[in-house]
């Protein structure tokens, strides 16, 4: 017997029904895009003592259909202890999607699917042209999908800033062998020392020191936490040993503005482009964009977005 079968793939609600036949101490059933091999969903498992049948549907098809001509298919795995059990392959169509695959980039079952077609298939900051930026911090930087899209384009050298230990093993093992990616295992606040991080157990994506002002403060249960490390802008432009930063990069789940407050303005200044995605802004991007525009930038919005949106992307350029 199979350690699992699947029982049914309905296409209208993308919808999966599975059947477990194999003990699971400790582990999780994942599926993955057939073509790029990056993780759609992650269930995690712990003491299945026999046969299970479980349901997942891994992304709703309002937010991306499964029958588009560019998805090609399935790979469902089944782990325990960080060992593969068992894999099927399902595949629906042909694509020519391999081209955008990108070498030696493990996402370590974390979520990034969606992510990843963003940056190497759409082109998400395309709109911005960042070609050509050879200085880049890289704060938030999870995987490293924004590290990796920044070096196709031509960076010379990237701090690459993240906490959640989960992200930074997958750092670590993406960028091991460049010596031109500094890893920075903290996160970016406006002290040093330690925070808690609030985090979700099965998604490593989705994390911030910002209880209050984050989708934490909307859940019915209290989120897991654990202390990180943390490093203030000034501190970790000082250890760059730079003297100008071509593109300085924030996606830090509301901690963007307290990094930005505690940040004397020498550090903008020495800076050519600042990428901001912003979290629940409550009024303070206008206070943001009058500061940066009175330090010299213009700032363009990626389309769809505007400072009133509760999460978004402005680039502040000169």
């Amino acid at each position: 017997m199979k350690p699992f079968e699947i029982i049914s793939y309905n296409f209208n609600e993308q919808r999966f029904d599975v059947r477990l036949n194999h003990l699971v101490k400790k582990g999780y059933f994942v599926l993955k895009d057939i073509d790029l091999e990056t993780t759609l969903y992650k269930m995690d498992l712990w003491d299945v003592q026999g046969a299970m049948d479980l349901f997942f549907i891994p992304v709703p098809k309002y937010t991306f259909d499964f029958q588009r001509e560019d998805f090609g298919g399935f790979i469902l795995e089944l782990v325990d202890e960080d060992i593969v059990i068992d894999r099927e392959i399902m595949r629906l169509r042909y694509t020519d999607m391999y081209k955008y695959k990108q070498n030696h980039l493990n996402d370590f079952y974390h979520p990034v699917f969606i992510n990843y077609r963003e940056f190497f298939q759409w082109d998400r900051y395309g709109c911005f042209n960042l070609s050509g930026c050879e200085k880049v911090i890289d704060a938030g930087a999870s995987i490293g999908l924004f590290t990796k899209y920044m070096m196709n384009r031509g960076a010379k050298e990237i701090y690459a800033v993240e906490c959640d230990d989960r992200s930074v093993k997958a750092l670590k093992s993406n960028f091991a062998f460049y010596d031109n990616i500094t890893i920075v295992p903290k996160a970016l606040y406006s002290s040093e020392g330690e925070m808690q991080l609030f985090f979700k157990d099965d998604n490593p994506l989705v994390g911030s020191l910002e209880y209050d002002h984050s989708e934490f403060k909307n859940w019915d249960h209290m989120a897991d936490s654990k202390v990180v490390p943390t490093i203030t802008l000034e501190k970790l432009v000082e250890e760059t040993g730079w003297k100008e930063i071509d593109l300085l990069k924030l996606d830090i789940e509301a901690s963007e503005w307290e990094v930005i407050d505690s940040t004397p303005n020498y550090i903008f200044e020495m800076t050519n482009k600042f990428l901001l995605e912003y979290h629940y802004p409550e009024g303070r991007l206008y206070g943001v964009i009058d500061r940066m525009r009175s330090l010299g930038f213009k700032h363009w919005f990626e389309p769809g977005f505007t400072e009133n949106d509760q999460n978004g992307t402005v680039l502040f350029f000169r």
